[in-house]
């Protein structure tokens, strides 16, 4: 949950928001990793797998992309649930 603190830290820093434009949310599933809200109110969501590997073969591969580092098993617990 410590990286829960970065993405209130960053976002002011690196795009010129204050704290009162961003939300952090928790996603049980794990697989929504980030959103952003426009101006006309859609919104555009970044998913992946739960696990790091993906992530962490991606900075270890930069700049070239590791194509089979996101190719996991995927199982029904990997679905986004809608309530």
């Amino acid at each position: 949950m410590m990286n829960k603190g970065l993405e209130v830290i960053e976002p002011p820093i690196c795009f010129a928001l204050s704290p009162d434009e961003i939300d952090v949310l928790v996603h049980p599933q794990s697989i929504i990793h980030g959103m952003v809200e426009f101006s006309d109110r859609s919104v555009v969501a970044q998913l992946g797998s739960p696990d790091m590997r993906t992530p962490i073969a991606h900075c270890l591969g930069w700049p070239d992309r590791n194509h089979r580092a996101g190719r996991q098993a995927r199982s029904r617990q990997d679905r986004p649930a809608y309530v």
